[in-house]
Parts: C-alpha cells; structure tokens; sequence
C-alpha cells in the first residue's frame, strides 16, 4: 500500500485514510493540516487543537486577548475576541456603581440605581461610611444611612446666577436682588448673595451708513480708543483675517512669522522661544544665504507649532511702490511655503514689519499685507486665519490695519469683538427645616 500523494510506500509506516484513500502524515499535513490563526504555522495532525467556526489555534496559541493567559475555557466578546472569565467580566460583565469597577463575585447589592460591591455599600457621607447593612435611604444617586440623611435634608442649598456686564447699571443687579429677598421671605429662608467677575466675549456692532467706507474708518478710531485690546475679523473667501493686539511671542496659532532682518524681533522671538529654537535656527542660517532664505523651526517654548524666518530688506526713503511690492512679497512668500506645507496648517500670524525703524508709512504696510494676504487666501480652498498682531502700545500702526481691514469687511459683520469682565451675583436660599 502506498501514499495516494507521493506514491511512497506506507508499509511499517503510520499513515492516515481520508475518503477511502491512504495518505502518508507529510502529505496529509500538507493537504489537510489546519493552520493556527495565531502563528500562522501548521497544526500537526493528532496534537492538540483548540477551533471556533473556521478558525483553528495550537493549544499554546490558544490565549485570552487581554491577559494572554492559555485558555481551557473561554467566553467570545462583542469585539469577537475569546477570554478568560476573569477579563470578560472586567470587560462586559456588570459594574459596581460605586467603584465603576466590575462585579466578578456573588456578594453583591442591587440597589434601585445597579449592582453595588457589597464591600462598597456604604453612606455616602465622607464623615461616616459606615456599612448599610441595617437599610439605607437613596438621594441625588447615592445611598445613606438614617442618621446622615436626616441631616442632609435639615438643611437645603439652591442657588440661582444673574449675570450682566461689569459696565452696566447696577439698577439691574438690585432689581434682582429684591426679587429674590421677596421670595426668601415667602419661604422662611436665609439669602445670602455673593458676587463674582466672569470674562466673555462681547461683540462690537458696525454702524451702518450710506457712506460706509468713511464711516468704519471714524468708527475705527473711536472704538480702538475705547477699545484698545479688540480683535478685527473680516471674513475672505473660506478663511479670514484678523487684527490682534498683543503680543506675537503670546499668540496660539499653527504658525509664527518673523521677520529675521529685524534684530529686535528676532532676538525676542528667539529668547522666547529658547535655547533649542535658537541653536537649530543658527545652524540653519549658518548653511543658507540669510537675505534671500527661508528658515522653519520647531515651536521651543511658545505656543505655535513652528516658526518662519524671512528677511525682508529695503532702505530708508526708497520709492513707496519698491517698499509696497517688498512688503507684498515678504507676505506672498511665507503663506505660500505655510498653505502648501506638507504638514496641514490652518492659522498663522505675522508682525507689523516696516512700521519700526525703517518707518515705512502705516497706511502702505497695512494695505500690502492685508492685500497680499486677501490674494493668497483666495488661492485656497482651505478654512485659513491669517493674523496681524500689532504691540498695543503701537496705537498709530494699529489704527492704520484696523482702518484698512474695517473697509474690506461686510456689512453683517461685527466689527470686533473684545474680553471684557461680567458681574455675576450667585443668590443662595437656604431653606431651614423646621
């Protein structure tokens, strides 16, 4: 008798009939054999399997998916992976509504509100603990004993918020405050109010005119005069542009733009910034030309996720359509290299540049970067921020971004929005039991 495959004779052999034919064990492995899901390797026949539906595991392979313990029993998760009775029920099994851990013992509580360990049954009262096995009074989704209970419900806190802004009349908050004291003394109660300051942001509305152009450059003036601190928006294409007061070191964005030909701001956006930033930025400019490259770090210590240096250069009295179109391109080239970043940028922020010594008129530097920028955006079709960020002792530079952004915002928008301080008045009543 010989092997059905290989035709080698099985005499003295062991061998394996399979649909009345004889196979020798290599060719019945070879055809047969079942592979372990696990490693993928042969499972011999006649050793130890373990198999669920059409998949097959070495007896070893055969492990639960959390502990990797080798597994006799095993119970199959949601995820369809096999564990232990100990990880199942950490993982799927009933949770104690105490601990949040899972109930993998018989001594247990069921409660109106789950299972409960029946060493975690206890008063909720962090002065007492003490177990409930004589009964317990459920409150607020906690348990209690008598004696804490009644000394909870002897005394009842309800509080009510009345906010309005910290420049409003106080005729609002008093109002308020009388309407509450009338209904302490309807309900026998204690009124205690305290007062707390709270920030949020509130919007600057546009004055609307016929001659709009003029009048959100006067509008400009006045609310930066009463406003020192507001944030401009005007919305281009699918992104926007905005005016920042502050400080360019402060601001979070994805990226930071610095003019590197500007020793003061170089040097403080490097000190900022950090020993690391600073030792990578003068290897960097070390290897390249410095007036004509751009370098990109890493963030060091600010908030940003990296930082572009760019010169830009120009002299004193030179013509202003020169100085214009440097400033435009200064612009054009650091939002080129941050749209098409392999890395996805969505928002960035530059300095005011040729507004310090090389003092250039205001009135040019703001409309070549905010134009520069408005071009720039309208090549994208992703959702960009691009920010001006002008020091707030700056006023005359940061008048003239805000009158020129003022112009190409529309008419629904707001025309700014600042942080300012809200008065809340927290009213308690104390309701006594009697």
């Amino acid at each position: 008798m010989s092997c059905s495959k290989c035709n080698v004779s099985l005499a003295g052999s062991e061998c394996v009939e399979k649909d009345n034919k004889h196979f020798c064990i290599n060719c019945y492995n070879s055809q047969f054999g079942k592979i372990c899901t696990v490693c993928q390797t042969l499972i011999p026949i006649g050793t130890q399997y373990a198999s669920y539906g059409e998949k097959y595991w070495h007896r070893l392979c055969f492990r639960c998916a959390t502990c990797n313990e080798s597994l006799t029993t095993y119970k199959i998760g949601d995820d369809g992976q096999h564990y232990c009775s100990t990880c199942y029920n950490e993982k799927y099994g009933p949770k104690c509504i105490v601990c949040q851990k899972a109930i993998t013992i018989s001594l247990y509580v069921e409660t109106e509100g789950g299972l409960c360990h029946e060493d975690c049954f206890r008063c909720s009262s962090k002065t007492c603990g003490k177990k409930l096995d004589d009964g317990y009074i459920p409150k607020d989704n906690a348990f209690f004993c008598q004696d804490c209970y009644n000394e909870i419900i002897s005394t009842q806190i309800f509080t009510d918020i009345f906010a309005c802004p910290s420049f409003v009349l106080t005729e609002l908050l008093r109002k308020e405050q009388i309407n509450m004291k009338s209904i302490a003394q309807t309900h026998k109660t204690e009124l205690k109010p305290t007062i707390e300051s709270i920030v949020k942001e509130l919007l600057i509305p546009k004055i609307l005119n016929t001659n709009l152009s003029m009048l959100n450059i006067e509008q400009a003036q006045t609310v930066l005069h009463l406003f020192p601190t507001i944030v401009m928006n005007a919305a281009v294409h699918n992104g926007s542009i905005q005016l920042v007061a502050g400080d360019l070191t402060k601001q979070n964005v994805d990226v930071i733009v610095v003019c590197s030909t500007s020793e003061i701001l170089l040097k403080n956006i490097l000190e900022q910034a950090g020993l690391v930033v600073t030792e990578e930025y003068n290897r960097l400019s070390s290897s390249v030309d410095q007036q004509n490259s751009l370098i990109e770090t890493g963030p060091g210590n600010l908030s940003c996720k990296a930082i572009l240096f760019l010169p830009w250069m120009t002299s004193l009295n030179q013509d202003s359509k020169i100085v214009s179109t440097s400033i435009s391109e200064f612009v054009s080239k650091s939002l080129h290299h941050i749209l098409y970043h392999p890395k996805v940028y969505r928002t960035v922020a530059f300095p005011a540049i040729g507004c310090g010594l090389i003092q250039c008129p205001v009135t040019i530097a703001a409309q070549a970067m905010i134009d520069a920028a408005i071009a720039k955006l309208k090549e994208t079709m992703l959702y960009f921020t691009v920010s001006f960020v002008i020091f707030p002792n700056q006023f005359n530079v940061h008048q003239g971004f805000a009158n020129r952004l003022a112009l190409i915002q529309s008419p629904s928008e707001p025309f700014g929005s600042v942080q300012y301080s809200f008065s809340s008045r927290y009213k308690t009543m104390i309701i006594m039991n009697c």
